[in-house]
């Protein structure tokens, strides 16, 4: 799909060039030659950091996470946070429930549902 957009915009900006040459008329077609130009070298960044930009945070990452990693990470920090909350006792259980997990968590974060309802 990416292709389609880049060969339209190359065939548009070609026509434009060839329709106005070098003039571009009066203000209101000079500013919108200047716009579409704008777009073009906006989409022309946007193509060049798309291309470039994963190769340079897989060099700093090291070994790229893929969802199901992360999914992994999430399981295991949930069985932490629930190991904890077992060992926990009276008034400490009722403040982390009370305090820590609305204060810290969003409210519709699958992690809260997921701890409350196993609780």
């Amino acid at each position: 799909m990416l292709g389609a957009y880049l060969l339209l915009g190359f065939v548009a900006g070609i026509v434009l060039l060839l329709h106005a040459g070098t003039h571009t008329g009066g203000l209101l077609t000079t500013v919108l030659y200047v716009a579409f130009d704008v777009v073009i070298v906006s989409g022309v960044v946007g193509i060049i950091s798309y291309w470039v930009s994963p190769r340079i945070l897989t060099r700093i990452e090291g070994e790229p996470l893929l969802i199901e990693d992360l999914r992994a990470r999430q399981r295991e920090l949930v069985g932490e946070q629930r190991a904890l909350l077992e060992k926990s006792e009276g008034w400490l259980k009722d403040e982390i429930l009370q305090r820590i997990y609305p204060r810290f968590m969003s409210g519709d974060s699958c992690f809260v549902s997921f701890v409350l309802v196993r609780i």
